[in-house]
């Protein structure tokens, strides 16, 4: 099965390629200078990934996986934590999918950063506080409660790091950890190297689902999703 998984992602992987052979480094969307906190400086924008060697630009772009090694179909999901869409599916889709397909050893779920940029300026933010938690082992329970509570920080008028650090706090992560991590540049490089991954692989908007490869119709529409991943399963 491994294999088997290794070939799914091949494809994304080989298109990130081409991005460094072509020569694409800087993301140029919705520049937002690095904004300054209290606590420091909270790095929310894409860095210059153009001087990474190709192995090291592959290797930076990485998902966060959730479900059996063994389980026959992987779905990948591009996420942008400022997009209400995401918000939806989130908190009405993914928990169906999780219920049905990968607590029962069916397939992998695979989450992946897409920060859109633009008016979505915590995006980015958003999706490194995402990764600080996960280097305390809890990226989903605080993926799940920044688009749970969504609207608690998408549109406030400073950087919301005082409201994602208690997030931290509330999901019991060590504070001074997540605080360090979030007020510096930790994993900008991560962050923007899947963006880049979701823009060869041709994500325009989040969010975006890929069922072993193969774009999904209708993400936030069950029917249609669950339909897709019964077929991808042979089911």
């Amino acid at each position: 099965m491994a294999g088997k998984r290794g070939g799914n992602l091949n494809w994304f992987y080989l298109l990130l390629t081409v991005v460094v052979l072509t020569g694409v480094g800087l993301m140029v969307y919705g520049q937002v200078g690095r904004g300054k906190t209290r606590a420091g400086k909270a790095s929310m924008a894409p860095v210059n990934l153009a001087a990474m060697a190709e192995p090291d630009l592959i290797k930076a772009a990485r998902g966060v996986n959730r479900g059996a090694e063994s389980a026959r179909v992987e779905v990948m999901v591009f996420s942008d934590y400022q997009c209400p869409a995401c918000a939806y599916f989130a908190t009405n889709i993914e928990p169906q999918i999780v219920k049905e397909f990968v607590e029962t050893g069916k397939i992998r779920l695979i989450a992946q950063d897409f920060p859109l940029g633009g008016s979505h300026i915590y995006g980015f933010l958003a999706a490194r506080a995402a990764r600080c938690a996960e280097d305390q082992g809890k990226f989903w329970e605080y993926h799940h409660q920044l688009l749970a509570l969504q609207n608690a920080w998408a549109y406030s008028r400073v950087p919301p790091v005082e409201t994602f650090q208690s997030y931290a706090v509330d999901l019991g992560l060590d504070a001074a950890k997540f605080n360090g991590c979030l007020n510096s540049d930790a994993h900008a490089d991560l962050v923007t190297a899947n963006y880049q991954l979701g823009q060869q692989a041709g994500v325009t908007g989040t969010p975006t689902v890929f069922i072993d490869g193969r774009q999904s119709l209708g993400p936030n529409d069950w029917d249609v999703l669950k339909a897709e991943i019964e077929r991808a399963l042979g089911l």
